[in-house]
C-alpha cells in the first residue's frame, strides 16, 4: 500500500515523541536527525547520534543484535500509528547506520481493521 503525504509527514514525529519517552532521550545528542523518512524507500535511524558512551556499551558491541531489538520496541508505535493513519498492510525498510555499520531491513505490517492493540497504546500515550 502507497502510504499518503501526511502519513508520511506524521511517522518521524510519532517516533520522535516515542524517542523522548524513553532512555534514549537522554542520550540524543542535541539538535541532531535521529530519524528521517527517505521517500518511499522507509525510514533511517541514525545511531551515531547517540551519545558515545551509549554508543559503545549498548550497540558496538552487537549492532546486529541491537538493530533486531530497535525493531521490536518501534513495533507497538508502528503498529499504533498504522491504525490511526488508516493503513492495514504496510512494507518498509528500516535502515540503521552507526559510524561505519549499516544495517538494512525489511518489515511487513499486516494490522486489522479493528487493531484494539494500536487503540490502547494511542489511548494510554495520551494520558
Amino acid at each position: 500500500m502507497e502510504i499518503g503525504y501526511t502519513a508520511k509527514r506524521t511517522l518521524v514525529p510519532t517516533l520522535m515523541e516515542w524517542a523522548g519517552k524513553t532512555r534514549l532521550k537522554k542520550h540524543l545528542v542535541p539538535d541532531s536527525i535521529f530519524c528521517m523518512w527517505l521517500g518511499d524507500y522507509g525510514l533511517q535511524i541514525h545511531l551515531s547520534n547517540l551519545s558515545s558512551e551509549y554508543q559503545h556499551k549498548h550497540i558496538i558491541p552487537n549492532f546486529k543484535h541491537y538493530c533486531a531489538l530497535f525493531i521490536r520496541q518501534i513495533i507497538p508505535v508502528l503498529k499504533s500509528w498504522c491504525t490511526k493513519n488508516n493503513i492495514h498492510n504496510i512494507e518498509m525498510v528500516i535502515r540503521f547506520s552507526c559510524q561505519e555499520e549499516k544495517l538494512a531491513t525489511t518489515i511487513i505490517l499486516n494490522v486489522p481493521k479493528d487493531n484494539k492493540e494500536g487503540r490502547e497504546y494511542l489511548e494510554n500515550k495520551s494520558t
